[in-house]
């Protein structure tokens, strides 16, 4: 661990411990190069700005990563850059901040790891869109989801409005073309507009969830509700908007194409990247009725990359489907970028 190029002191850290103001980004480095290095950098930089107010040197930065990885050589590890300010005051966080950046590695994980059953739990990371380091609720419901015989925990919010197209697990083709183009992802982008929506995909997602919804009416199953302050788990509706994991974004496979869900969420470098590689690629919002539908769903995050899913709440998923090995052959296909 190193802050700044040089061994911390316990004062360095007292700040990220007790105060726990600051942000982060994951990578896994092999053969010292990165998947999407030019995302992490970016990312670094973007959050510096909205929680520092500050300019990140980027370059310097890759100088860091380049010199805590260097005695790993041709290996692989998980580095993790952590940027804060160890001058930051509890009671006067408004104070003109000087950032530093603290760099930290850990055995990168063999792959693939087996497959995840999931709790899903009605809960919204505050700031989604920023990987922040503050990371208690998410912890929080992923010990309740492991001491619950599930190995994660799956995030849903309530669906806005009564009547959301939404709720029929995929939206119609003009609420997709819409949300595309508020979030840059019409043609030019990640997804073209032309591939957001085939014909045919909501009436085929709603044939299955049908057939879902028959068979939850039948077992009682589906998310439960979680009270105020509860950890029970449970998105409390089946109508409920699927958007992430803990630490890892989720997708699935309808038989056609991939489909990543368009919610409130950290947009992962893994996810990012799949998205510009498989062909069959669209962003719409799915519900926990239409997840637990498809013919399969996985998680990824960029120190595993692509990891199936096997199970959300009782509902079984088909962790051998063939599109799990075809997304992570595309994502290992995808070329480091030199640190």
């Amino acid at each position: 661990m190193e802050l700044d190029g040089a061994p911390p002191n316990v004062n360095d850290l007292v700040v990220l411990a007790l105060t726990n103001y600051g942000h982060f980004t994951t990578m896994r480095v092999e053969c010292q190069r990165v998947r999407g290095l030019s995302l992490h950098l970016k990312r670094l930089a973007h959050d510096c700005r909205l929680l520092f107010d500050a300019e990140l040197d980027v370059e310097r930065v890759r100088h860091l990563a380049r010199r805590a990885t260097r005695p790993i050589g041709a290996g692989s590890c998980v580095l993790r850059i952590t940027v804060f300010d160890p001058a930051l005051e509890v009671g006067h966080p408004s104070v003109r901040a000087q950032p530093r950046v603290l760099v930290n590695t850990r055995p990168a994980p063999a792959a693939p790891l087996p497959p995840l059953r999931v709790r899903s739990v009605a809960y919204r990371r505050n700031m989604p869109a920023v990987k922040h380091v503050g990371l208690f609720d998410a912890l929080r419901h992923r010990r309740a989801a492991q001491l619950n015989g599930f190995d994660d925990v799956l995030f849903t919010e309530a669906a806005p409005g009564i009547a959301s197209p939404a709720s029929k697990g995929l939206a119609p083709e003009s609420v997709l073309s819409e949300g595309l183009a508020s979030e840059g992802l019409t043609s030019g982008g990640v997804v073209s507009e032309s591939r957001a929506a085939p014909k045919g995909l909501a009436s085929r997602s709603r044939a299955a969830q049908s057939r879902v919804s028959e068979s939850s009416a039948l077992k009682g199953s589906g998310p439960r509700s979680s009270g105020p302050g509860s950890i029970a788990s449970g998105g409390g509706n089946p109508t409920d908007l699927v958007s992430e994991g803990a630490t890892w974004n989720v997708g699935c496979f309808d038989g056609d194409h991939v489909i990543w869900p368009a919610a409130d969420c950290l947009r992962g470098v893994t996810m990012q990247l799949l998205q510009r590689t498989h062909e069959g690629t669209i962003i719409a919002p799915v519900d926990w009725l239409g997840l637990v539908g498809m013919q399969a769903a996985f998680a990824t995050n960029a120190a595993v990359g692509v990891r199936a899913i096997a199970a959300v709440d009782d509902r079984e998923l088909a962790a051998d489907h063939p599109i799990v090995e075809t997304l992570r052959r595309e994502y290992l296909s995808i070329p480091g970028e030199p640190l």
